[in-house]
């Protein structure tokens, strides 16, 4: 399994270059460790996006808490998927 970028994310304004705009981005911890580009500011499905990307790593940490010692559901089983996309593997133990 690849593993991402490690946490937390953080999203920023920055300068685009040669352009006077200014851009979204997703950094990881340090300001070289460019996560990705969302468009403008002032697009707010863009801004929405971004803001979803920077949450990321702490979604995953959040689904991967509330499903260490689940008990079996369907809402359980929506979590277990989401961190399967977000992993391209089982969350642990459990498929």
């Amino acid at each position: 399994m690849t593993k991402h970028m490690p946490g937390p994310w953080r999203l920023s304004i920055h300068e685009v270059e040669d352009n006077p705009a200014q851009g979204l981005r997703v950094y990881g911890v340090g300001e070289s460790d460019w996560i990705a580009d969302c468009g403008l500011p002032g697009d707010a499905p863009r801004e929405a996006n971004a803001r979803l990307i920077a949450a990321a790593p702490a979604l995953l940490a959040a689904l991967r808490l509330l499903v260490k010692d689940s008990t079996e559901s369907k809402h359980w089983n929506a979590a277990f998927a989401a961190i399967r996309l977000a992993t391209k593997g089982p969350p642990n133990d459990r498929t």
